[in-house]
């Protein structure tokens, strides 16, 4: 799961830096279908990041502790809530 989780984060900043720079130039130079590339790359970094957010989750529910967030901010005698 670590390394879906690290992979969806990579990906996540890739398409936003992509974004940044496509859609900064689409603005200089009005190309709308390169700022609907930035803007589709937006929407694939949010899904990343979810896919992100999800596999950390996961982690905390099962008490993962080969994850370092896990290990340090979680303890097998809090309960799940927590």
């Amino acid at each position: 799961m670590a390394p879906l989780g690290r992979a969806a984060l990579l990906l996540a900043f890739g398409l936003v830096a992509y974004a940044l720079v496509a859609g900064s130039y689409a603005a200089w130079k009005r190309r709308r279908r390169l700022a609907l590339s930035a803007q589709n790359a937006l929407i694939a970094a949010f899904v990343s990041t979810a896919v992100a957010a999800i596999v950390l989750w996961s982690a905390l529910w099962r008490r993962d502790f080969s994850f370092v967030y896990v290990a340090q901010h979680t303890s097998t005698e809090l309960p799940t809530g927590y």
